[in-house]
């Protein structure tokens, strides 16, 4: 039984994907612990699914939200592992663990990411045609799709100069292929131009029915913990076809190049539909297909696709009033006998007439003339007035979609950045998270002794309240680029006062070993160690340095700070996972629920409990 589970674990290891995506560039983990690796990406699409990094960082954000603290709960790992293999048809989902080996009661992401990028996830094979689609849709998938995502860029570019600027395009035609064929040369272009979207189109359309988008473009929102279990992804193939048609991008990329073949196949059969060459400006719609490359882009996009609806009610407001207005001017200039009664006569002359001044559009044929009655002056001065309680709310509500959609685009790419920094501080030995904080550092003094005194400060986790284990640990001597480096294992140990307390002062045990370094100066043969063990002392140890292995023995201090008055600084909270103020509501009202009908089941139970006692009165 031992040798067969040996034999199972060796085999679902073999069978896992430690290779994760940072972007423009892959990376592995090297298992023996030495260096990392990160390599550029493969000239065509990988067989097996390669996921970003920043997808599981994406998970366990929303995990911890949900549970209100900086670190996940085991069971929710365990319920999205099974939800991930669920979906991707990974077998015995019950009995595989999705991001590798996790024990901990509570994991935070450096607990998840150190998981991954050592045991990785269960490989994945992707099919043929999805592998064109990821070519197709995702740049960063391989360099085949890096070149045609340029081909795609510069035909959508040279293709709007063309219409945009038609001299200058004559002018480069006519400077390339003569004055005599670049008119012949240029219609050539323009068709190859439709041709390359219409086979970039196309193809993916006939990719699509036969593509698991919910693992070529993964995305949180497809799995989200609930009653169900269940990912919310299209399952069939004409599901699949129709989300893929519905996407907005893609409806750019049918915009783009429908009307050009409409254009074509109608134009001699039917004379009048001459105006289809009209709306080929809507080639402008491709290069909308780069704004998910650019930040600002996405929240211009998303806040004008979000305050439509808002637009569209202040339009019926303005509408209203306008309508309103023009029934009181209709009658009070017209009855007054003005010299303007003319642009008046009629409610809907007198309605345009208002609507105009209403949304400020000028030089128009029928909005020219002037109220001269003074009844119609109080009322144009009242509907004005009007006109700017209008758009205050609408503006408002703008401004803060914007401001929420900068926040969350900017926040997503700041936290995809800080992700593979730490990533590659870490594995690199000199990660920043266990040993910062908001009160800035913690430092101890590393001296060694060899020809000349050399000395570095040493960041130390002793403001953590949980044990923090680090290893190969590098503090550089200096600050130039070709320092010596030491490598440090620290351990540290908090007391059981600081455990039980988020606000109090370092107490507990440090250990500090020098495990080996690069560049070290010679004849280096011992180092001496100044830990601040209280808050305005401190304890040096000297200890011999290895010359064999260039390490030294462990030395071990008790670290107990004092200070007086009580702790009121709250804990510290990561800014990647404060809620909003909806998401907030949301829980406050829950817990509320639960609450309430908690204090409901404690009623029952006294009003059982009275009614018992009153049978116990009555027999006594």
């Amino acid at each position: 039984m031992a040798v067969r589970d040996a034999q199972k674990t060796v085999s679902e290891r073999s069978e896992r994907c430690v290779t994760f995506s940072l972007g423009d560039e892959l990376f592995r983990y090297e298992v023996n612990g030495e260096t990392p690796c990160t390599f550029g990406l493969p000239w065509a699409p990988p067989s097996e699914k390669i996921f970003d990094l920043h997808f599981f960082w994406q998970l366990w954000s929303n995990l911890a939200k949900a549970a209100m603290r900086k670190d996940v709960p085991l069971v929710a790992l365990r319920n999205m592992s099974y939800m991930l293999n669920d979906t991707y048809k990974i077998p015995s989902p019950l009995d595989v663990n999705f991001f590798g080996q996790l024990s901990k009661k509570y994991c935070s992401w450096p607990d998840l990411r150190h998981s991954l990028i050592t045991e990785g996830h269960p490989s994945i094979k992707l099919s043929f045609l999805e592998r064109v689609f990821l070519m197709l849709e995702e740049p960063n998938s391989c360099l085949l799709a890096k070149a045609w995502f340029y081909v795609i860029m510069f035909a959508a570019v040279a293709n709007l100069t063309s219409f945009i600027l038609p001299e200058t395009a004559t002018w480069i035609f006519e400077q390339i292929w003569g004055h005599h064929h670049h008119e012949k040369h240029q219609a050539i272009f323009s068709t190859v131009c439709i041709l390359i979207f219409t086979a970039d189109y196309v193809s993916k359309l006939v990719c699509s029915p036969f593509v698991r988008v919910e693992l070529v473009q993964p995305s949180e929102k497809y799995f989200v913990l609930d009653e169900s279990q269940r990912a919310v992804v299209p399952q069939t193939g004409i599901q699949r076809c129709m989300d893929f048609m519905l996407q907005v991008t893609n409806i750019v990329d049918l915009l783009a190049i429908l009307p050009w073949w409409l254009d074509l196949c109608f134009v001699k059969i039917l004379p009048g539909a001459a105006f289809l060459r009209i709306i080929r400006i809507s080639r402008i719609f491709h290069l909308f297909k780069s704004a998910r490359y650019f930040d600002m882009v996405q929240v211009l996009g998303l806040t004008l696709w979000k305050s439509i609806n808002l637009v569209g009610i202040v339009f019926a407001l303005i509408t209203v009033v306008g309508l309103f207005a023009a029934c009181l001017l209709q009658q009070t200039e017209v009855t007054m006998g003005s010299d303007m009664s003319e642009v008046f006569e009629t409610v809907p002359a007198s309605w345009f007439w208002i609507f105009c001044r209403l949304i400020g559009m000028k030089d128009t044929i029928y909005g020219k003339g002037k109220v001269q009655s003074y009844f119609g002056i109080a009322i144009l001065a009242v509907t004005l007035t009007l006109k700017g309680v209008l758009w205050i709310v609408p503006i408002a509500r703008i401004r803060q979609i914007f401001s929420q959609e900068y926040a969350i685009v900017v926040n997503t790419s700041k936290a995809r950045r800080k992700m593979v920094d730490d990533l590659l501080a870490f594995v690199a030995g000199s990660d920043q998270s266990q040993v910062q904080s908001r009160n800035g550092y913690i430092c101890c003094n590393l001296q060694l002794y060899s020809i000349t005194k050399e000395e570095a400060w040493v960041p130390l986790p002793l403001h953590q309240n949980e044990e923090v284990k680090l290893e190969k640990y590098r503090v550089a001597l200096s600050s130039s680029a070709s320092a010596a480096e030491v490598f440090l294992d620290i351990l540290w140990k908090p007391g059981a006062a600081m455990k039980n307390s988020a606000n109090s002062l370092p107490q507990g045990t440090l250990a500090l070993t020098l495990v080996g370094g690069w560049r070290l100066p010679d004849g280096l043969h011992e180092i001496q160690w100044e830990v601040p063990v209280d808050t305005f002392s401190t304890e040096k140890q000297t200890v011999t340095l290895k010359a064999a292995t260039k390490t030294t023995d462990t030395v071990t201090f008790e670290i107990a700070w004092t200070g007086s008055g009580e702790d009121d600084e709250p804990r510290e909270i990561d800014d990647d996972l404060q809620m909003d103020y909806r998401d907030f509501q949301k829980q406050v009202l829950h817990l509320l629920q639960e609450q309430a009908e908690l204090i409901q089941e404690q009623q029952q139970c006294v009003q059982e409990y009275g009614q018992r006692l009153k049978g116990l009165d009555t027999k006594l």
